[in-house]
Order: structure tokens, then sequence, then C-alpha cells
């Protein structure tokens, strides 16, 4: 049981990243300081991609 629900909050936590990292934000509904968050960890990625 306890494997599941790590594998389970893995799947869950790749999705959110999946979404902050692929999706493009809508601007209107985004605080500034939160796109700017997005922006820093989407920089870190792309960085280490190559």
């Amino acid at each position: 049981m306890q494997i599941i629900l790590i594998v389970l909050g893995c799947w869950l936590l790749l999705n959110v990243f999946y979404v902050l990292l692929v999706v493009p934000p809508r601007r209107s509904r985004i605080s500034t300081s939160l796109f700017r968050a997005i922006e820093v960890i989407k920089g870190f990625f792309r960085s280490r991609r190559g």
C-alpha cells in the first residue's frame, strides 16, 4: 500500500511539473511572482538539457 501511494504521489508531481513547464501560462490569471518562478524553473531545465 505504501509503494502504491509513493508511485501515485510521484506521478502526480510529474504531472504538475509537466503542466508548469509545457503549457504556456495565461498572463491575466497568473501573478507576476509565480510567473517569474516558473520562468526560472524553465530556464534551469533548459540549461540542463543542452
